[in-house]
């Protein structure tokens, strides 16, 4: 499943580039959904990774799956947030008079907010809060042993509220630019991943924890 998503994401990465001049794709920035989608393929190739997991192998899969959420995710709050600094009335269909974001200006914020994730995977290798644990189940007459990737709880806390730091703020974006009749409304479909990725979240870190 994963090799055919990721066989997918790599070809929508071509179509954006063959079709960024179409005022649909300019509209929403294909500089930017590129990198949601490429942040995407490297969240997909993490899950690929860690479906062999050793100390090595679990290591990676953490890095590429957060840097993915990071591009991705990251992404989307800031082209969400460029619209909603675009229109200022309750409609949402009146543009400011005012000086807008540039992509240069959203990259440097997308930077910044990538170095925060690194940051905090430097900390969980160096303390070696990622790694490899050994399970057995309750199969008769012969119990089969497998491994699995884990995170400590502590990072695992730490990097649930990094995703939520990213999340809540595209959730209430979303909501706020539900209104967007302009070629911006593509605010509806990000919404609907936005929420669904929240209760993920919520629901596997809970799952963890049992």
């Amino acid at each position: 499943v994963n090799g055919i998503a990721m066989v997918s994401i790599a070809l929508l990465v071509v179509f954006v580039l063959r079709k960024r001049e179409e005022s649909a794709i300019r509209s929403a920035s294909w500089q930017f959904l590129v990198v949601i989608v490429c942040g995407a393929l490297l969240a997909y190739t993490g899950l690929f990774v860690s479906s062999v997991p050793n100390s090595y192998t679990c290591v990676i899969s953490v890095w590429l799956v957060e840097i993915g959420f990071s591009l991705s995710y990251g992404s989307i709050l800031l082209k969400s947030w460029r619209i909603e600094q675009i229109f200022s009335n309750k409609t949402m269909s009146k543009p400011r008079k005012r000086k807008r974001l540039k992509n240069q200006d959203l990259a440097i914020y997308l930077i910044i907010l990538v170095a925060l994730f690194v940051l905090f995977l430097i900390f969980a290798t160096v303390s070696s809060s990622i790694g490899e644990r050994d399970g057995e189940t309750n199969a008769k007459p012969k119990a089969l042993v497998y491994s699995v990737c884990v995170r400590e709880n502590v990072f695992a806390s730490v990097f649930l509220a990094l995703h939520l730091f990213i999340l809540l703020p595209s959730t209430y974006l979303c909501f706020k630019l539900r209104r967007v009749l302009t070629d911006y409304a593509e605010s509806r479909e990000i919404s609907v991943i936005v929420y669904f990725t929240v209760l993920i979240e919520v629901i596997a870190f809970v799952a963890g924890l049992i």
